[in-house]
């Protein structure tokens, strides 16, 4: 029986895996300028192996190199990232609509990222801005993880209405300092507005080096206690009981999710909804099992954003296929693409919840 489930979660982790794989080759090709799978696959391999092969059109390689990966390497980490916090904060709180988006954890990341900037110009000018935005922004999440379960909890249970409440009001007083604070004290806020609507635009190497350092850290730790946290979906007493060090366990697992939240908010924006949408589809394939649960939400996440990135940087030439006619370069924020899935869902889960 034992050998049966190994075999039927290798299988699905496998199939997943290969589906990233394919979706990552697909969406290197596609863009302003369209390059063939052939050729983006001789690239990557003149890249890693250093064959030297020179191709008839030499921006091609610096398009996939230093444009395309990098932004689909971030959405791989800011998908894990996403899915892996949303899935570890439902099964943690008991609460199918536990998201760090809903919640306000996104935005608690996003005003200590933003703190962190105007405090790195004024006090911290000696620390590079990325190693500031990942401290503050991960400060921001991890305090409001804990405001959030503090108000939301009633004895030693947490409330599915308060903490839904409380994280929307939160997240809409957050985001107010956030763009006071844009406002008032930075020079061109159109770019931050930008970021605060989710971009995986312009998406530099050290980012993508910085965020692997972390998320992938962050997500390990997650899967590593997803036993535990099996444990915790029939309450917290009966976890004690099974031999849980609850306190102890809780405090490591909102803490990783802090961490891997707070790397995504810092580097891409506020990016909602892909906790709530992946775990919900994932545990309808897997089952309730956070063992095999985290790793399949993490590897579909990835998948969701590759492709919603792909759809929010390509949106002109989607849009000219629908219109039959030629459109204006957009690039719409991924945060639009990924919102435009998730209300309908979030809505679809309030109501058949009640």
């Amino acid at each position: 029986m034992r050998g049966r489930k190994l075999l039927k979660w290798s299988t699905i982790l496998a199939i997943l895996s290969i589906l990233l794989f394919i979706s990552v080759g697909i969406c290197l090709t596609i863009g302003s300028v369209s390059i063939p799978p052939d050729v983006v696959f001789k690239i990557l391999l003149n890249r890693i192996f250093n064959l030297g092969i020179t191709f008839d059109h030499p921006l091609w390689e610096v398009i996939v190199i230093d444009v395309r990966l990098p932004a689909v390497l971030m959405a791989i980490l800011v998908g894990v990232a996403l899915a892996s916090a949303g899935t570890t904060m439902q099964g943690l709180f008991r609460n199918p609509l536990a998201d760090p988006f809903i919640i306000g954890i996104s935005s608690g990341g996003a005003l200590g990222a933003i703190v962190g900037i105007l405090l790195q110009k004024r006090i911290f000018s000696f620390v590079p801005e990325q190693y500031i935005l990942s401290i503050f922004s991960f400060i921001g999440a991890i305090g409001t993880i804990f405001l959030v379960y503090t108000l939301s909890k009633k004895g030693n249970k947490v409330s599915v209405t308060t903490m839904l409440l409380v994280g929307i009001a939160l997240s809409s007083f957050f985001s107010a300092i956030t763009l006071f604070l844009t406002y008032m004290e930075i020079g061109d806020p159109r770019s931050v507005l930008f970021w605060m609507m989710g971009s995986l635009d312009n998406i530099q190497w050290y980012k993508v080096n910085i965020s692997a350092i972390l998320i992938i850290p962050g997500l390990l730790i997650l899967i590593i206690f997803s036993r535990d946290l099996n444990a915790f979906s029939v309450g917290e007493d009966t976890a004690k009981q099974l031999g849980v060090n609850v306190e102890r366990v809780k405090l490591i697992l909102l803490c990783a999710a802090a961490l891997v939240t707070a790397i995504a908010v810092a580097f891409a924006g506020i990016i909602g909804f892909v906790g709530l949408i992946i775990p919900h589809i994932m545990r309808k394939v897997v089952g309730s099992d956070h063992r095999i649960l985290l790793p399949a939400s993490a590897l579909f996440g990835a998948i969701f954003l590759v492709w919603a990135n792909a759809f929010s940087l390509n949106f002109s030439r989607f849009a000219s296929v629908v219109t039959g006619g030629p459109v204006q370069l957009i690039i719409l924020p991924v945060g639009i693409v990924t919102a435009l899935f998730g209300a309908p869902f979030f809505l679809y889960l309030l109501i058949t919840k009640k």
